[in-house]
């Protein structure tokens, strides 16, 4: 395994007083069979301004260490997010290719994956069965059907600004047994901003009342949903499943989806409505703010903000 996370330390990108950076780091060998943590080892990588060195990487004489709390957490964390069942059994899933790997060992399984199917689940679109519903020219009457009956509502987030790898569409939705099928005749072909929903989109559980309040906060957006393409596209979907199934899609700015998230932590002890706030916020909400203070390339990692943000919400 090679690794080296550089760091620019002179650059504009970290305070002057910062003249030194030092990153530790904790790798351990799980066993494949059975999801026993068989050794850990630990390691550093320092950067440091004068002399300009983006990073060394040192490993000490005792390598061998006891696993941390963290580490477990990190793992299940990584599970959440890279597994999928399939006829009753679980396989690795690479969310950003948006392809299935082998078969998840029993043993790991029971050890590391979750054990409840609360997370996210994984839908895969097809470009040539994509369309083919009539979207209404106005999010306002979706609005209102869906605040009638929330219970048969969803609401897709989609990033559709600037990338270097794909963002995961998220939709949120209170029915369980939500399906690539639902979401699917809303998905317009051909549409630019809707390119992530083909590659990687997820879906989450999350309650009627969740759902009632998130429909509500769209419906207050000050001038609608229906303004110019902004980063954030979002499909709202009413009446799933019946003859008067109907949807709208309209544009988000990220400050005002953050906004909008900020308002609806309050559920956050909820199922599934964690996962979905954290997921938005970070990736979508907060992207610009992170993309444009961001230090150069390899400092810090989306995966490695994620981290520290559940850190801080735990604490």
């Amino acid at each position: 395994m090679r690794d080296r996370p550089r760091c620019a330390v002179w650059t504009g990108a970290f305070r002057g007083n910062v003249k030194r950076v030092v990153k530790s780091f904790r790798v351990c060998a799980v066993c494949a069979d059975t999801g026993a943590i068989l050794d850990c080892m630990g390691w550093t990588c320092t950067a440091t301004a004068a002399p300009k060195d983006s990073g060394t990487v040192a490993i000490p004489d005792q390598t061998s260490i006891p696993p941390q709390e963290a580490f477990d957490a990190a793992l299940r964390e990584f599970m959440k997010t890279h597994v999928r069942t399939e006829g009753g059994k679980k396989y690795w899933w690479c969310p950003e290719s948006s392809q299935k790997r082998g078969e998840i060992p029993d043993g790991f399984g029971r050890q590391w994956a979750p054990a409840t199917e609360t997370g996210f689940h994984w839908l895969e679109l097809d470009d040539q069965q994509v369309g083919g519903a009539q979207l209404a020219a106005s999010a306002t009457p979706v609005l209102t059907a869906g605040l009638e009956d929330a219970g048969h509502a969803a609401v897709k987030f989609t990033w559709s600004g600037d990338q270097d790898k794909t963002t995961m569409s998220l939709v949120v939705s209170p029915l369980r047994d939500f399906t690539a099928a639902d979401i699917a005749p809303f998905v317009r072909r051909g549409d630019a901003r809707l390119a992530n929903d083909l590659v990687a989109l997820a879906h989450q559980y999350v309650s009627p009342d969740f759902c009632h309040n998130l429909l509500s906060r769209l419906s207050a957006v000050p001038g609608g949903l229906a303004g110019a393409p902004a980063d954030v596209t979002i499909t709202i979907v009413a009446n799933l499943r019946s003859d008067r199934a109907t949807a709208a899609v309209g544009s988000l700015d990220p400050r005002t989806l953050a906004g909008i998230l900020n308002e609806l932590r309050g559920f956050e002890s909820t199922e599934g409505v964690r996962d979905a706030l954290q997921y938005l916020s970070l990736n979508l909400a907060l992207r610009t703010e992170w993309r444009a203070a961001a230090p150069p390339r390899g400092c810090l990692h989306p995966a490695s903000i994620a981290a520290m943000a559940r850190s801080i919400l735990r604490s």
